[in-house]
């Protein structure tokens, strides 16, 4: 083996590695939260959308109302 395919062989290798250290990061960093933390950002988001919802019916309840123009009638 020559020492170009050698340098390509490591290079592919240190791709891999990079590749799977950049995974190990993420998966770090995503534990990293506590359980509480998790729970804390899902009840917010299901209020959020709780609140949308609501406020998307209020805004059916209201829309019947017929548009007018601006005029002097």
């Amino acid at each position: 083996m020559d020492f170009l395919e050698h340098m390509k062989i490591e290079k592919k290798q240190l791709d891999e590695s990079y590749k799977q250290s950049l995974k190990n990061k993420q998966e770090r960093y995503l534990n990293s939260f506590s359980n509480d933390l998790k729970n804390s950002i899902i009840k917010k988001i299901e209020k959020i959308e709780k609140i949308k919802t609501e406020s998307e019916r209020l805004q059916e309840e209201l829309e019947p109302l017929p548009w007018c123009p601006m005029s002097d009638e």
